[in-house]
């Protein structure tokens, strides 16, 4: 299995564990998929996950996009 799928089942295991009605922050999801997988992964290989993952439909993103 590639880092890129190791990636995204952390994302997915991670979130499986909120309640359903719960969003989880960025900052959180991040660090505990980064506990999960070695090597830790980088910020843009975490981000290209969670785009694949938003495309695919296996997760909906709701982001703040103010700065």
């Amino acid at each position: 299995m590639n880092q890129h799928a190791k990636v995204k089942i952390a994302i997915l295991r991670s979130l499986k564990r909120m309640p359903k009605t719960y969003t989880m922050r960025d900052e959180a999801l991040r660090a505990e998929v980064c506990l999960d997988v070695q090597p830790r992964p980088t910020l843009l290989e975490l981000e290209d996950a969670l785009t694949d993952l938003e495309q695919s439909s296996c997760i909906i993103g709701t982001r703040n996009e103010l700065t």
